[in-house]
């Protein structure tokens, strides 16, 4: 009876130990998205271009330059998984998502 407690001690403590290895070999690439999603949503309509690039310059991303109103924001470290598409009319940005 001592024996089968401590093998389901032994197995739950395993168990434990590979969700929390997973939990923290994740958390950089769902803390990256979370980052980008927040630098999107934080854009507000009218900015320029220059001063887009220069917050995304602060965060590390890169700015495409703008082709028939349109650019895009990217994450260099997430090799294009993590973008952003930003829309430009005459009076700046006019939409970001």
């Amino acid at each position: 009876m001592a024996t089968s407690s401590m093998k389901w001690v032994i197995y739950g403590a395993i168990g434990l130990v590979l969700v929390a290895g997973n939990a923290l070999a994740f958390w950089p690439l769902i803390e990256a998205s979370r980052q980008m999603h927040a630098f999107c949503g934080g854009l507000g309509p009218g900015l320029s271009w220059a001063d887009i690039q220069a917050r995304a310059d602060d965060l590390g991303y890169e700015v495409s330059p703008i082709a028939a109103g349109q650019a895009l924001v990217q994450d260099p470290r997430s090799y294009g998984r993590r973008e952003c598409q930003l829309r430009f009319d005459s009076q700046g940005l006019a939409r970001a998502r």
